[in-house]
């Protein structure tokens, strides 16, 4: 963990530390209490539903060796001798002690977003630059105002490179995110239909994440993907060279042939051609495999060392978790879902390989998608139709039930199975341990808020000693 010095963070803020002396040490930032170790600094902020400024108790008590407050916060609120470092707006605090210890340290700094697969795609470039370089990466995902310049806070001295994964769900924050972290390289992943609640339109989320590129100097590196729709969009203004990775086409790097476990990829500049393992299946997946291994070689990395860092790449919880529940297989992919992510995972749960039985579906709502959000989940449901063969589709949600709906009516209508309307994710477990057997596979997607994992905990209860 990072040791930061009171003194600086005091001049970063413009703060002031005062009721004890300042703590001698200061093993890294946190936010919350519940999550809060010995010897970190917590920091008050204020939110729409609470006010972190009425735990600072608690946060004294857990260990803490100091707290962030504002200039209002009374001493008494405190516990005696509680060290207070007072600034005027604790969350302009975090970014200015972000900013310094970024600053500090001064890494190669790669942010990473997308429309899907950020997540895995900053992960990856994390396992495998961290074969022979000192890298740190967000924290899980820690991708917005709060959590960003918390993952920078968690960067360890003499890192030199830091992999940043930055969100977005309305424009401009991405222009505040690169302000902050002000990143040399930015991948962008994907562009599709996400959160158009609040973009409107795809064209309106490529423009937001092109402001990652645009923000590159001009000695900088940019990575896209040439086989994605939009892709002339997001370098349109980018300063720096761009480096282009597809599937198929023309790009600098290219998948030559894919099976489930491995692929070959082409370095066009060089000739040199590299068979690489295929942690996580799906074309999706051998995408962004692509993208991290575009960024390795950029940074120096052998085509040994990028395989050998993809044996230590792990997925994050909730990504593609696999695991057998008794008899039954059940994938955890319910960390989000929009369009693009749900259309590739069920395309590669329909591919998947190793299943005795049936397949199942345990699909929920993708949300903020406006008034696009009846449209794309009918797309779904024809989806699931056209691929057939389903043992039965439990549909979650009221935009989930309109999925079941256009599943139904399309032409290959029967291919799904039996179909079930759940009002949430506690009845769809319920009704889908019911019809599970022995050798059955289920996916298990949804945008977050749908809390779709606890499909996968109460079937842990249910059909464990199936």
């Amino acid at each position: 963990m990072p040791f930061l010095d009171a003194a600086e963070i005091a001049g970063w803020t413009g703060g002031k530390w005062e009721n004890a002396c300042p703590p001698c040490a200061i093993a890294g930032v946190c936010h919350d209490t519940r999550r809060l170790s010995r010897g970190r600094l917590y920091i008050a902020l204020r939110g729409p539903r609470f006010d972190g400024h009425d735990f600072v108790r608690d946060a004294a008590a857990s260990g803490a060796c100091g707290a962030v407050v504002e200039t209002n916060f009374p001493v008494s609120a405190a516990n005696p001798g509680f060290p207070l470092l007072r600034v005027a707006n604790t969350h302009a605090a975090l970014r200015a002690m972000a900013e310094g210890w970024l600053k500090k340290q001064s890494p190669l700094v790669i942010g990473v977003t997308g429309s899907a697969g950020k997540s895995t795609v900053k992960d990856l470039i994390s396992a495998i630059l961290s074969v022979n370089k000192r890298v740190s990466a967000s924290q899980g995902n820690w991708n917005n105002d709060i959590g960003l310049p918390l993952s920078i806070l968690e960067m360890e001295a003499g890192t030199e490179i830091l992999v940043l994964e930055l969100g977005t769900n309305h424009p401009g924050e991405l222009a505040g995110l690169c302000g902050m972290a002000r990143p040399h390289w930015g991948v962008v992943t994907q562009v599709g239909p996400s959160h158009l609640e609040f973009f409107g339109s795809v064209e309106g989320v490529a423009a937001e994440k092109a402001v990652l590129l645009e923000s590159l100097p001009a000695e900088g590196r940019a990575f896209v993907r040439a086989d994605i729709e939009h892709a002339g969009r997001l370098v349109r203004h980018v300063r720096c060279p761009v480096v282009r990775a597809a599937m198929s086409g023309e790009a600098d790097y290219v998948c030559l042939r894919r099976d489930k476990t491995r692929m070959e990829i082409e370095e066009r500049s060089t000739g040199q051609r590299a068979v690489m393992p295929l942690p996580l299946p799906g074309e999706h997946q051998a995408a962004n495999l692509l993208l991290a291994a575009a960024v390795a070689r950029a940074a120096g990395i052998g085509w040994e060392d990028i395989s050998r860092g993809l044996d230590g790449y792990r997925p994050a919880e909730m990504r593609w978790q696999t695991e057998l529940v008794g008899r039954i297989t059940v994938v955890n992919d319910a960390y989000n879902a929009n369009p693009l992510s749900m259309a590739a995972a069920i395309r590669t749960f329909r591919e998947m390989d190793g299943i005795a039985g049936r397949k199942w579906l345990a699909l929920g709502d993708m949300l903020e998608l406006g008034n696009q959000a009846e449209a794309e989940h009918a797309a779904a449901g024809r989806l699931v139709a056209s691929l057939g063969g389903w043992a039965g589709l439990v549909a979650v949600g009221r935009f989930a039930a309109i999925a079941a709906d256009s599943a139904v009516a399309a032409p290959a209508g029967p291919g799904c199975g039996i179909v079930i309307k759940a009002g949430d994710s506690v009845d769809a477990a319920e009704k889908l341990a019911k019809l599970l057997q022995p050798g059955d596979a289920v996916l298990v997607k949804g945008s977050r808020g749908m809390r779709m994992e606890r499909i996968v905990a109460m079937l842990r209860e249910i059909v464990s000693d199936r």
